[in-house]
């Protein structure tokens, strides 16, 4: 009896707090593919330590801190150390500036003198 509730509390938490634990493995990660494997690896430990997990508290720090040691875990089995707050703001840069290349014609035709000829 007490399995199936564990089960409840495990599909519940991975519905309210998927995306978030998804977003905390990514940015130690830094690759999506790892992030989704640190995220299996989070509800399967939930799932196993459910027991230990006070009801009286949120489950999401809980299970934030879970999901950030399986974050490394797997940067460490990669042999990569975690992506630095430098190469992510560099990536970041890249992705703006790519944006705005590709916006800024638009942005430059949008405002060009119209010819009117009658």
């Amino acid at each position: 009896m007490q399995t199936s509730t564990h089960a409840a509390d495990v599909a519940l938490w991975y519905e309210r707090y998927a995306p978030s634990l998804r977003s905390v493995a990514a940015r130690v990660t830094g690759d999506p593919d790892d992030a989704d494997d640190a995220l299996h690896d989070t509800f399967l430990a939930a799932w196993r330590f459910r027991g230990t997990f006070d009801d009286a508290r949120s489950p999401l720090p809980w299970l934030a801190v879970i999901a950030r040691r399986k974050a490394l875990t797997i940067v460490a089995r990669r042999g990569a150390a975690p992506p630095s707050v430098a190469s992510r703001i560099a990536r970041g840069r890249r992705r703006v500036e790519a944006h705005l290349a590709a916006t800024t014609p638009l942005h430059a035709r949008s405002k060009a003198p119209w010819s009117i000829s009658f």
